[in-house]
């Protein structure tokens, strides 16, 4: 009965996954299941964020969960008289509580959030219920109520913590508007806000931070929510960065040969995670221009392979995981090209180890062109206006960014120093964030 009502909950979010994105689990296990919209570092990174203890000794974690800040939630003084709960075990209904109780914690383990483990307390507490005195019962209920009361939480506690920090009864009664207490607790609120005032109805805004959906009738693609958004961030960290994360050339030589195709292969294993900012191609002085006839093959990643022959050096095919031997990249021709040379522009350095060049021969078959690359620097170069061309023919007019120390901030705070150099105009503010219009 009970996996019959969990499949019952969770079908409708598993089948509308797999409808959208062929994964039922998506943003999670896309080593599973292979897609284009969300990619395999992304839900390995939120995977092991959600499970990580952020560096909690295992034996203080009772401690965080009944009184700490570090595990976003406070479950106060009760939560460690819990397992004397485990004395009703002698009757059959302790044995449910505990065992329901049990089994709905489960899912802590995958995120370690204490609200996660709220379900589980409940029942605890039940159990626990049945072993009291009831004056003794009566007693814990009214000093949980009181230490967990928030005007008294508020003395012990820090203000970060998730967590109801006072009784909005104001709000709560209509003396004070909705608008009112949103904009005097909810730092999100005035940034939706912000955004819908200075947006048409069908602006396109792209996002580097999380906005509040619920308060904002925009369309808002966040960076981090999917494949795409992640794309044009990057774009525009390569921009940002291209000084301490230089490109380099990688070329290879060979003597002419007409070829159907061309693949570069990655023979080693390397920590890091190997990307093409850009493939081309020679026939001796004469460069071979790319063709929308030709066909694209890569593993993984297919489906952005085509950000390495775009003609624009901030967008990037990368692998989004650890290089793994055999990735690879191809390219297949319409027909066959005589070639004697690739350049491949890359942040790979030569340091990072061998590249192969592999061609297709008109009998189909595969040979060995060059394992011997050069590798030189490339001089550094301002794709900002490059980076934010991007985003527009991506469909976005806007561009949000936070300026905090955090995260995106470093980026925000650079495009907010330089906006011009990258094309933008600063259009409204809400706190540690701006909004940008795209020239």
């Amino acid at each position: 009965m009970l996996l019959a009502g969990v499949a019952l909950t969770a079908a409708p979010w598993l089948i509308r996954s797999t409808i959208l994105t062929g994964n039922p689990v998506a943003p999670l296990a896309n080593d599973l299941f292979r897609n284009p919209y969300f990619h395999l570092r992304t839900g390995s990174e939120l995977a092991s964020n959600m499970r990580s203890l952020h560096g909690i000794p295992p034996s203080q974690v009772p401690w965080e969960l009944a009184f700490g800040d570090r595990l976003t939630g406070t479950f106060g003084p009760l939560l460690y008289l819990l397992p004397l709960g485990l004395l009703s075990l002698g009757t059959r209904t302790g044995r449910i509580c505990v065992g329901a109780a049990l089994i709905l914690a489960v899912p802590w383990w995958s995120n370690t959030g204490a609200r996660f483990l709220m379900p589980a307390a409940m029942l605890a507490a039940f159990a626990l219920a049945m072993v009291l005195p009831r004056k003794v019962a009566w007693a814990v209920i009214a000093l949980q109520a009181l230490v967990c009361w928030p005007p008294l939480l508020n003395t012990w506690q820090p203000p970060y913590t998730f967590r109801l920090h006072e009784i909005p009864w104001k709000a709560a009664f209509g003396m004070e508007t909705k608008e009112h207490y949103l904009q005097n607790h909810v730092p999100e609120y005035n940034v939706a806000r912000m955004v819908e005032h200075y947006t048409a109805p069908d602006a396109g805004i792209f996002s580097l931070i999380p906005v509040a959906t619920a308060y904002v009738a925009r369309d808002i693609s966040v960076s981090w929510q999917s494949a795409g958004g992640e794309c044009l961030t990057d774009a525009l960290n390569v921009a940002a960065k291209i000084q301490e994360q230089p490109l380099y050339d990688w070329t290879a030589t060979w003597p002419p040969a007409s070829l159907r195709g061309v693949r570069f292969r990655m023979p080693v294993e390397l920590s890091r995670e190997w990307d093409l900012a850009e493939v081309q191609l020679f026939s001796g002085d004469d460069r071979l221009y790319n063709s929308p006839s030709w066909s694209l093959r890569a593993w993984p990643n297919v489906w952005e392979a085509t950000l390495a022959f775009d003609n624009r050096r901030s967008t990037v095919w990368r692998t989004w995981e650890p290089t793994r031997r055999g990735m690879f990249l191809e390219v297949d021709f319409d027909h066959a090209q005589l070639l004697s040379a690739a350049v491949l522009t890359s942040h790979n350095g030569p340091f990072e180890g061998p590249l192969e060049f592999h061609g297709q021969g008109p009998d189909g078959k595969w040979r060995l062109l060059s394992n011997r690359p050069s590798a030189s620097q490339r001089p550094p170069e301002d794709l900002r206006l490059e980076a934010t061309g991007v985003i527009r023919r991506a469909g976005y007019q806007y561009l949000l960014v936070p300026l905090g120390p955090s995260g995106n901030g470093p980026l925000g705070k650079q495009i907010q120093e330089h906006a011009p150099q990258w094309g933008l105009v600063a259009v409204g503010n809400a706190g540690p964030n701006v909004l940008f219009k795209l020239r």
